[in-house]
């Protein structure tokens, strides 16, 4: 069987962590919600860029809200409620009797800005104590609590001033080192290596290609595992060791005894503005070899992101569109001599719906099929073309309508959903399609290698 080197989505949730920054205040005392996030300099970042569109890091909520929810007990959830109704020239969230104050304005709607919002007032308040008697006894007490001194607090307001005045420094001092420690008063960074990807190194069996970057957040490298090739001939661990970044540039080198040349790697979501995931492919170099054949000019689709941003299919709580790019490349059977045929839809969709658990992809190719493919849990159930008029070579023409041809055709699809806070925010998705057209089966087969990012409507 053809065989091709494949990208697809490891579709888990694992957690990550790192370091990033924290929020400011502007002269006037108001909170700048959103503070600038991440120690990746802005060097590396453009260096990333030249392979990924994606963030070179992302911010993880996920011990900071552990965090509070420790420190804060059954009080969180009522302390979380008031702040994403609050005002931020506020000096907290609720008037005296625990009210919510009457100028909210909704400004706080994030999980990440709410936290925010929260360790800002906090830092905001612990170090202007002078004037303590004109604070807000439940604003002052909520600081007190998020910088982790609840055990310690008395129970009157006469006492907890008294406890300040004589802890001043102490009270300071913890605010301080809280609002700077990752997990705690910042959310955690993840980097690159925090993402991951999958490869087809043969049909139908995905294995995992994983990042790999220095103490500065800069990719210098990638790394295959064997997952499920089934074959040590073409075991991604064995063929593509030593694959290490050129450089700052797009090329990446191989050293192993089995493999050389290059690959060159291209995002193809330059124009979407994803964050969190991202696919593209890979070219193979002018004179690069495989167990010693040529592969000069194989392609390598690949798509993947920060598992941190994953949600699987049953946390997806309501239905949602995607919009963006499908782009790929349909490969014709070996004998023919013909050449890979592109094909691109910027108008592409992904829709997820909640009562159905479907996924639908559509895209329309203006030099090849349009297509419409149902999926549902490990199933592609329809895969349905239609070339709409159009006069297609017949290098590239499939000979029985998809999921007609029984042994003679593999599908596999593969697809990952990603954002903040567990909202949808983006997908991204790999197709790859094989169908035997000829006489020898393993060289008279075609092929479609199909990826698709977009965001959501």
């Amino acid at each position: 069987m053809k065989k091709s080197i494949f990208f697809t989505c490891l579709l888990a949730l694992t957690a990550c962590g790192g370091g990033s920054g924290g929020g400011t205040t502007n002269p006037g005392g108001d909170i700048i919600i959103n503070p600038s996030f991440g120690s990746v300099s802005e060097e590396v970042k453009a260096s990333n860029a030249e392979i990924l569109t994606m963030n070179s890091t992302v911010s993880d909520e996920t011990k900071r809200t552990a965090y509070l929810k420790t420190v804060f007990g059954n009080e969180y959830d009522d302390v979380m409620a008031a702040i994403q109704q609050t005002d931020t020239s506020v000096s907290f969230s609720l008037n005296r009797n625990g009210s919510v104050r009457a100028n909210g304005n909704n400004i706080c709607k994030s999980e990440r800005d709410c936290n925010q919002l929260l360790f800002d007032k906090m830092l905001e308040t612990l170090t202007n104590l002078d004037n303590i008697d004109s604070l807000d006894e439940k604003g002052v007490r909520y600081s007190l609590i998020a910088a982790g001194f609840k055990d310690a607090l008395p129970g009157n307001w006469d006492d907890i001033k008294a406890y300040i005045k004589e802890h001043a420094d102490e009270i300071k001092s913890k605010a301080e080192e809280v609002y700077e420690t990752p997990g705690q008063g910042r959310p955690e960074e993840i980097r690159l290596d925090g993402a991951v990807f999958s490869a087809l190194i043969t049909t139908g069996a995905s294995d995992i290609m994983n990042l790999k970057i220095d103490d500065e957040g800069k990719v210098i490298a990638v790394k295959f595992e064997d997952v499920g090739s089934g074959s040590s001939k073409y075991s991604p661990a064995k063929l593509y060791t030593g694959l290490n970044r050129i450089g700052d540039t797009d090329r990446f080198e191989f050293n192993s005894k089995d493999t050389s040349g290059e690959l060159i790697m291209e995002s193809y979501a330059k124009e979407l503005g994803l964050q969190y995931t991202d696919f593209g492919v890979f070219t193979a170099a002018e004179g690069t070899t495989v167990s010693g054949r040529d592969e000069s000019g194989a392609t390598i689709p690949f798509m993947g992101g920060y598992l941190a941003k994953n949600i699987s299919t049953e946390d997806l709580k309501e239905d949602v569109t995607f919009k963006g790019v499908a782009k790929g490349m349909v490969n014709p059977a070996n004998g023919t001599g013909a050449l890979d045929l592109e094909i691109e839809d910027k108008n592409a969709t992904l829709a997820f719906n909640k009562t159905t658990g479907e996924e639908t992809f559509s895209a329309s190719f203006n030099n090849w099929y349009d297509i419409k493919l149902i999926n549902k849990g490990d199933r592609v159930q329809s895969f349905e073309v239609n070339d709409m008029g159009r006069e297609i070579g017949e290098n590239y023409q499939l000979k029985n309508p998809p999921l007609n041809a029984g042994e003679n055709e593999v599908i596999s699809f593969e697809k990952g959903y990603f954002g903040d806070g567990g909202v949808p925010e983006e997908a991204v998705m790999l197709l790859q399609y094989q169908q035997h057209v000829g006489q020898s089966k393993d060289e008279e087969n075609l092929n479609l290698f199909l990826g698709f990012g977009g965001k959501a409507q």
